[in-house]
């Protein structure tokens, strides 16, 4: 089996305007021991010729077989693992890598191989004193001559262990007795692969080439064996293998001090350009702590534009302190109905032909709106607002109802709304906001305990859902019955095959617990009578629902420390523009 055969390959340079030959319709076929010297004038096709064979370039017509396998479906990455495992190469320009000295760029390639670590630096060693540069071995490639640097990549190319070297012009750039040497190293390596030299030259390669290819505008015209090599009986192929992270970062750290003066140059711009951009991104990060911009996990719906304030003791603002905050130039309103506003959650909107809530992430005034920004008009009476449209598909005319934006909820367990308002107005910029007239803000409310609505309808279904009764020695999960459906609860939904039959249970004296949050809670009913119905799946009690959502707001008063919000003294400052915030506040402040 040939180790390459092609079979009528072609391959053409494409340009904007043209397309040139490459070569054309080549076949012939390459054995392991063979020194192919490959010639001709320049432009005739021997490189493209090696290129092909090595992977470097692809073909357009015809088949290039590898160890008799077809090539002309590899992918790119197929190519990169044939040119890794298969082919070792040796340029003109060397290719060589100048700040490694001669032992690491040998090292190099039994690395990316992850050739045995126990072995690499003997095998090194052999390489290095089989290309006649041991005396050498700790120079820097970059203080070498043309023909030493030449010997060093013909090493690290025999690193590989490849089966197939490949040479172009690799005597270019030397002298002739520099020349006379590689090609008498070249010949002697080539013993045990094929080795293929592209020369300009051929009297430099003729003592030592077994077969000479002659090539001409892109086709071989003359393929002579000139002397017979040493062929082999079987011909293995070579064990692919990868890059192990530990040999790549043994690299990377390699390249990192091999050149000193550029890992301090490049450090130091590193340090500037990290010291630039901190100072850039400090700034902005200030600008933006400047324009009262922090957001409040405590009153999420406050926006740029409004401020929250408090006294440090807590207490009420005097008439005289509302007054000198009112003087500075920045306020456009105070209002001490802070909870008007919703502070404390976000809330939502829904309409006749909405059955959810669509979202409104901040709550604020309209005196901060201008009437070329809103479609429709702005606000006046209590119960008009102006809304983005956006999330909710809002028109104007509508008639809005406010309550909490987050939750899951069904007719009968429907969170408790704020009220119904009329949107008079739409928020050309799509802010996400809801804005309330003058007169709804303005409006006389007292400072009561409030409810944290999310808090409130978490533990609601908490309590629901792990809300159980011990009966008879087993646990039943409790459900609720509803009136209206006249107790026709539709059990397929939670069990297949034919509705079971209630047991009824009359005159008991039951005990119902639940576990919320690792609080543990018991209540007991004296005179009950139940229906409960038990399967392999399910044992469920009902309870009328006015008994059980008496007996859940029994256990939700135990965590009303949770979700009740204390009356706080807070005054709500209505600011002229985006960035007063921090303005405002040291005005406080001071």
């Amino acid at each position: 089996m040939n180790i390459l055969k092609l079979e009528n390959v072609s391959k053409y340079y494409k340009s904007a305007e043209t397309v040139s030959v490459g070569m054309k319709n080549i076949s012939t076929t390459f054995d392991i021991g063979e020194f192919v010297a490959v010639t001709g004038e320049s432009g005739s096709g021997k490189s493209t010729l090696l290129n092909v064979i090595s992977g470097l370039d692809g073909y357009e017509d015809g088949e290039v077989f590898h160890y008799g396998e077809e090539t002309s479906h590899f992918s790119v990455s197929d190519w990169e693992r044939y040119r890794s495992a298969y082919v070792g190469f040796v340029f003109q320009n060397y290719n060589i890598i100048d700040s490694y000295t001669v032992f690491q760029n040998v090292m190099f390639a039994l690395e990316v191989q992850d050739y045995p670590k126990a072995d690499r630096k003997k095998r090194a060693n052999e390489l290095i004193e089989r290309v006649g540069l041991s005396s050498h071995r700790n120079h820097k490639a970059s203080k070498l001559s043309g023909g030493q640097k030449q010997r060093a990549v013909i090493a690290r190319a025999l690193a590989k262990d490849c089966p197939i070297i490949v040479a172009d012009e690799p005597t270019g750039n030397l002298d002739t007795v520099s020349s006379k040497q590689i090609m008498a190293l070249l010949h002697e390596i080539s013993k045990d692969k094929l080795v293929i030299v592209v020369t300009h030259d051929y009297d430099q390669i003729k003592d030592y080439a077994t077969r000479k290819i002659k090539m001409h505008d892109g086709e071989i015209v003359e393929d002579l064996k000139v002397k017979e090599y040493p062929k082999k009986a079987e011909i293995i192929k070579p064990e692919l293998k990868k890059t192990s992270l530990l040999s790549l970062l043994r690299i990377s750290f390699r390249n990192i001090f091999a050149t000193p003066k550029r890992t301090l140059f490049l450090l130091l711009l590193n340090i500037i350009v990290i010291g630039v951009f901190t100072l850039v991104y400090s700034s902005q990060i200030k600008n933006i702590n400047e324009s009262g911009l922090a957001y409040s996990e405590n009153f999420p719906s406050v926006p740029e534009t409004r401020l929250l304030i408090e006294r440090r003791d807590g207490g009420k603002f005097s008439a005289q302190e509302i007054s000198q905050f009112k003087r500075n130039k920045n306020v456009l309103e105070i209002y001490e109905n802070h909870n008007l506003f919703f502070n404390e959650f976000t809330i939502g909107g829904k309409t006749e032909s909405m059955n959810y809530f669509s979202s409104f992430n901040k709550t604020d005034s309209a005196i901060i709106l201008k009437k070329n920004e809103v479609n429709g008009k702005l606000p006046v009476a209590i119960d008009e607002v102006v809304v983005s449209s956006s999330f909710g598909n809002f028109n104007i005319g509508d008639t809005i109802t406010l309550g909490i934006a987050y939750f899951h909820y069904d007719e009968y367990n429907a969170p408790p709304t704020f009220g119904e308002f009329k949107i008079v107005g739409l928020d050309k910029k799509e802010r996400d906001t809801i804005y309330f007239s003058e007169a709804y803000l303005k409006q006389a409310t007292d400072n009561k305990p409030q409810i944290d609505y999310l808090k409130y309808l978490n533990y609601r279904y908490l309590i629901s859902d792990n809300l159980k009764l011990t009966f008879l020695g087993e646990d039943y999960f409790v459900w609720s019955m509803y009136a209206e459906r006249n107790w026709d609860y539709d059990v397929s939904q939670y069990e297949s095959g034919p509705r079971p039959e209630m047991d009824v249970y009359e005159n008991q004296n039951l005990t119902f617990s639940v576990i919320v949050e690792g609080k543990e809670l018991e209540k007991t009913i004296p005179n009950l009578s139940i229906e409960v119905f038990k399967t392999n799946q399910s044992k469920v009690v009902f309870l009328n629902n006015q008994l059980y959502q008496q007996l859940r707001d029994d256990f939700l008063i135990e965590f009303e420390d949770d979700y009740r919000i204390l009356g706080r003294n807070l005054l709500v400052v209505e600011v002229s523009g985006y960035y007063y915030g921090n303005q405002i506040i040291k005005a406080v402040d001071d």
